[in-house]
């Protein structure tokens, strides 16, 4: 799978039910699971400034949905450089989001998506 695979995945994704159970941002996350390079390649769209910041902030969420079972540090340190990347007054509050994302995992407690 490319990374313009998952720029296409990503897109599909619904604001109102994100990767929550039953929603196509569910769908898309198991599909992304099965991709060599899947953390590299999220990685790469959320810090790729040419990209949408609403298609950036979903790779962030599915990264955060992959990495943080087994590297929750690794997770954290990628976000932390990302997030001042996002602008501090973007119309969906993105960084807001994040920043709350980080606090958490930082605090060494998981998201749950569902």
């Amino acid at each position: 799978m490319s990374r313009d695979d998952v720029l296409a995945l990503i897109s599909v994704i619904d604001d109102e039910t994100g990767l929550g159970r039953g929603s196509i941002g569910q769908c898309v996350e198991a599909i992304i699971q099965l991709a060599p390079k899947r953390a590299t390649i999220l990685e790469s769209i959320a810090a790729d400034l040419s990209v949408d910041d609403r298609k950036r902030f979903r790779a962030i969420l599915l990264l955060v949905s992959i990495l943080q079972w087994k590297q929750l540090e690794h997770c954290a340190e990628i976000i932390t450089r990302i997030i001042g990347t996002f602008p501090d007054d973007g119309p969906d509050e993105e960084r807001e989001k994040i920043a709350g994302i980080l606090e958490t995992l930082k605090g060494g407690d998981l998201i749950d998506f569902s």
